[in-house]
């Protein structure tokens, strides 16, 4: 569930945290080092079915995923089922 909270009590409780973290600031890094002026992205493809995580099935896009959407062009993704936008991704993309 998506909660109003303060950052001092934000907290990564999945098991990709690390992943998270280490992916946000080595995209940051990267586009700095490489002194990125803009980037550009096509619409998303948001995925289908259900994702495991600490809370039990959910169903994709993730509650998180489908708030970060809000604004962001998406599209149906292939016939697959499947988390194909992860709240990483999309925040960054929604950052940048």
């Amino acid at each position: 569930a998506l909660r109003k909270t303060t950052v001092d009590k934000v907290h990564f409780h999945e098991v990709g945290a690390i992943d998270s973290i280490v992916d946000t600031v080595g995209v940051c890094l990267a586009l700095h080092l490489l002194n990125v002026d803009a980037v550009y992205c096509s619409p998303l493809p948001y995925g289908s079915g259900t994702v495991r995580t600490a809370h039990g099935l959910v169903p994709v896009p993730a509650p998180a995923t489908l708030k970060l959407l809000t604004g962001i062009p998406t599209r149906p993704g292939p016939p697959v089922e499947g988390e194909l936008c992860t709240p990483t991704g999309v925040a960054l993309v929604k950052a940048l």
